[in-house]
C-alpha cells in the first residue's frame, strides 16, 4: 500500500492546526479526513475506512482527551494511532505508551519528524498484523494437530487389536487398552517393560533375567519379527504366535496374528507390534476340523450306500458301503456319470424325470432305481437324496442314500411280524 492508498483521520479540536497539518499530510500523498470533537472522531472510526489515526491528545477536557478517545476506538477496531501533542511530560508520555505504541510526537517537531514517524507507525502496524496471521495460523495448524492426535490416539486406545510400541531394545513404551487389559493391568503398568514381561508371557520366567533370555526366546515369533523390523526397516509379514500365559491357576495358550511395522520418531527407531486375537477362531476352526473328521468318518464307515454327485451329475465321492457292494475301486467311479451304474429303464427314468426334479426342487425321497453291479448283477434299491448349496443357492454336491429293496421290504415284514 503506497501512501495515495492510505487514509489518515486527524483528531485536533484546534481548527488553524487542524488545516495546516491536513495540508502537509496530503503534500505527501496522503488522504485526510478530520474530526474537531471526539464523538466525530468515534463516528468516523465506525462508518469509514481509515488507516491510521493522527491524535492529538490535548481535546479540551481530561474526560475526553486524546488517550481516552484512543482507547475507545481501540476497544471497537484495530487501528494504529499516532499521538500529537505540545506536552513534554512524563505522565503524558507514559499515559500515551500505555494505549498504543505507534508513536508520539511533538507539535514543533518539524514535518520531516512527522512524516517519518508516520511511515514507521505503518511499518510496525504491517509487522504487527503478519505476526498476528503468523499466530493464528499456528494457533490453527496446532489445534488441527491435536485434533489429529486426539483422534489417533482414540482408535489406538480403543482399536480390538492388541497394539504394543516398543523400541530397539525390544522394551514397551506404549501399549493400547487391549494390551492392557490381556495383561491385567493399565496402560502404564506396562510402560518400561520388555514385551514378553508386558504380555505377561510364561516363558519370560524361564530365566532370571526375564524376557528374551530363556531358551525358548530364540523361537519367539514376536521378538523374531520386531527384530526383522528393525533390522529391515520395514513391515514384517504377517504371522501367527501362541503366548502361553496363566488363567484361574492353569497354563493356557493365547494365538494371535501378528505384524510388526518399523518407523521412526525424531530418528530413534520404534516397531509397532499388533495381535489380532484369533484364539476363538481357531478354536472354531480344530472343531470344524473335528466334526469334518467324524462326518467323514461317520460317511466312510457307514452299513448304507452313500454318494454324491456334482451339477452335472458326475460322482464326486463314495463311501466303502457302496463300493463293496457294486464290487468297484473308488478310482474306477469317481468322475463318472451315476446314470451309468443303472439299468437301461433306470438311466432313462433317471435322466427324464428324477435327476431335473431333483436338481429344481434340491430334494428325492425314496426313488426306485435298479443299479448294475460290474459283475453284472442287478441290485434293487430306494433312493432319497438332498442338495448342498452355498449361500447364493448355487448346487454344489448331492448326498443320497441308497438302501436295497431286499433290506426294506426285510424291515416291513419283521414290523408285521
Amino acid at each position: 500500500m503506497n501512501e495515495q492508498d492510505r487514509t489518515i483521520l486527524l483528531v485536533e479540536d484546534e481548527a488553524l492546526i487542524a488545516m495546516h497539518e491536513s495540508a502537509m499530510l496530503e503534500k505527501h500523498g496522503y488522504a485526510v479526513k478530520t474530526a474537531f470533537r471526539p464523538e466525530q472522531a468515534m463516528r468516523t472510526v465506525t462508518e469509514e475506512e481509515v488507516d491510521l489515526i493522527l491524535m492529538d491528545i490535548n481535546l479540551g477536557s481530561r474526560e475526553t482527551d486524546g488517550t481516552v478517545v484512543a482507547e475507545r476506538i481501540l476497544a471497537r477496531r484495530e487501528v494504529p494511532i499516532v499521538f500529537l501533542t505540545s506536552h513534554t511530560e512524563k505522565e503524558y508520555v507514559d499515559r500515551a505508551r500505555s494505549i498504543t505504541r505507534y508513536g508520539y510526537v511533538l507539535k514543533n517537531s518539524g514535518e520531516f519528524v512527522l512524516i517519518q514517524s508516520i511511515e514507521m507507525a505503518f511499518e510496525l502496524f504491517g509487522v504487527h498484523n503478519g505476526l498476528k496471521e503468523e499466530n493464528r495460523r499456528r494457533e490453527l495448524t496446532e489445534q488441527v494437530l491435536a485434533d489429529k492426535h486426539a483422534e489417533l490416539a482414540a482408535i489406538y486406545e480403543h482399536t480390538p487389536v492388541l497394539m504394543v510400541l516398543v523400541d530397539s531394545a525390544y522394551t514397551v513404551r506404549k501399549a493400547n487398552g487391549a494390551a492392557a487389559a490381556f495383561a491385567g493391568g493399565g496402560p502404564e503398568d506396562t510402560r518400561g517393560e520388555r514385551i514378553g514381561e508386558a504380555l505377561r508371557c510364561l516363558h519370560r520366567l524361564d530365566d532370571p533375567q526375564g524376557c528374551g533370555f530363556g531358551p525358548y526366546c530364540t523361537q519367539c515369533p514376536i521378538r523374531n519379527t520386531v527384530r526383522e523390523a528393525l533390522s529391515e526397516h520395514s513391515t514384517g509379514k504377517r504371522v501367527e504366535a501362541d503366548i502361553p500365559y496363566l488363567a484361574d491357576g492353569n497354563r493356557r495358550f493365547a494365538s494371535f496374528a501378528l505384524t510388526s511395522t518399523y518407523f521412526e520418531i525424531r530418528g530413534e527407531p520404534f516397531v509397532i507390534v499388533s495381535l489380532e486375537d484369533i484364539t476363538e477362531l481357531k478354536d472354531t476352526l480344530h472343531a470344524l476340523r473335528d466334526c469334518s473328521t467324524r462326518y467323514e468318518r461317520c460317511y466312510r464307515e457307514l452299513p448304507i450306500m452313500l454318494h454324491s454327485i456334482d451339477e452335472g451329475g458326475r460322482i464326486l465321492d463314495v463311501n466303502a458301503e457302496w463300493l463293496r457292494t457294486m464290487g468297484y475301486e473308488q478310482d474306477e467311479v469317481i468322475g463318472r456319470r451315476s446314470v451309468d451304474f443303472l439299468t437301461e429303464e433306470s438311466r432313462r427314468y433317471a435322466l427324464e424325470e428324477t435327476l431335473p426334479a431333483f436338481f429344481r426342487i434340491g430334494y428325492a425321497r425314496d426313488v426306485p432305481y435298479s443299479l448294475v453291479t460290474k459283475d453284472g448283477e442287478v441290485v434293487e434299491v430306494l433312493l432319497s437324496a438332498t442338495s448342498d448349496r452355498d449361500i447364493d443357492g448355487n448346487f454344489l454336491r448331492s448326498i443320497a442314500v441308497a438302501v436295497k429293496a431286499a433290506d426294506v421290504r426285510a424291515m416291513g415284514r419283521e414290523t408285521v411280524l
